[in-house]
């Protein structure tokens, strides 16, 4: 017998395990690509702002800087601060200071929230391809025991001729595994990563509301 013999591995049960796998292997590798230069991206660009919002003396250079900054969570932000500001001065009401500041910090906050989900996008996949593709192959595996099994029972075979074809369907077993290892890892990665940079943008939109409302500036970056 050779050492691995894919007769049993690939019937049709099997090459639908295998195709599924293969397609959940490739998002995660997508996911995690992308993810990573998104992170990689967001840090990078964030430095930049930061030391720009560092000098910035006015409103109105807030807004030129911001205006300049390649789009990300923080300048995105921002703007929604920026946005909402432009929108009460121009209303010509008159607002209570109060008032004034939680319109503002209620417009940061609504960014805050869609930044949150923009920087978990992809977890959820990553989180179903960990949990699932396990499970995928051992139906493949099933699948192929039964067949080898039924062999067996219409006897077309002893013990020792299906022990070997048993074990080659837990191919599929291990192909699960090995898919759902990376989406696993990179799930909770990026998880503490993205939690890390949302508490990092929630003190941003701090510093910007309280430029905003009280021309205080607050801006720096670690």
């Amino acid at each position: 017998m050779n050492p691995l013999d894919l007769e049993e591995v690939l019937t049709p049960a099997g090459i639908a395990v295998i195709l599924a796998l293969s397609l959940l292997s490739v998002s995660v590798w997508y996911v995690i690509i992308a993810k990573a230069c998104e992170l990689i991206s967001v840090k990078r660009k964030v430095k930049a702002l930061s030391l720009k919002l560092m000098a910035v003396k006015s409103f109105d250079d807030m807004c030129d800087v911001v205006g300049r900054i390649p789009e990300n969570p923080y300048a995105r932000t921002a703007e929604a601060g920026i946005s909402c500001k432009v929108v009460l001065d121009s209303s010509g009401r008159e607002f209570a200071k109060p008032e004034y500041e939680d319109i503002v910090r209620t417009a940061l906050g609504k960014q805050l929230r869609m930044e949150r989900l923009h920087l978990h996008s992809g977890l959820t996949l990553l989180a179903l391809a960990g949990s699932t593709a396990p499970f995928i192959g051992l139906l493949g595996t099933v699948a192929g025991i039964v067949s080898v099994m039924t062999g067996l029972g219409t006897g077309n075979g002893s013990v020792e001729s299906v022990a070997g074809p048993i074990g080659e369907t837990l191919v599929l077993t291990g192909a699960g595994i090995l898919t759902a290892l990376p989406a696993v890892f990179a799930w909770g990665i990026f998880r503490r990563l993205a939690e890390r940079e949302y508490v990092r943008l929630e003190i941003f939109a701090e510093s910007v509301h309280t430029f905003l409302v009280k021309d205080v500036m607050l801006f720096g970056h670690d």
